[in-house]
């Protein structure tokens, strides 16, 4: 049994150490539907990497810095965020 749903929001978070052409040069992060996942489904998803593996921490937190002083974990936040609202 599969327990995907087209009803829910899925997030990809990685750790620093994974490498996804692309990231913190020509994005933070990324959304989309797929159907490729569950056949007869679109599922939804994003892909939020860790954003200390060389993103501009300024660019994703803005000019306030980091809340709670950790960048790499508010700058996930802050993509998951900007990801969930363009669903």
């Amino acid at each position: 049994m599969n327990h995907l749903s087209a009803n829910r929001n899925y997030f990809v978070l990685t750790y620093k150490d994974v490498r996804d052409a692309g990231f913190c040069s020509q994005f933070c992060g990324y959304h989309s539907p797929s159907t490729g996942i569950v056949s007869g489904e679109v599922i939804k998803y994003a892909m939020v990497g860790e954003s200390r593996q060389g993103c501009e921490t300024s660019v994703i937190l803005g000019d306030k810095g980091s809340p709670n002083n950790d960048p790499g974990a508010d700058g996930t936040t802050a993509i998951m965020w900007a990801s969930s609202r363009k669903r």
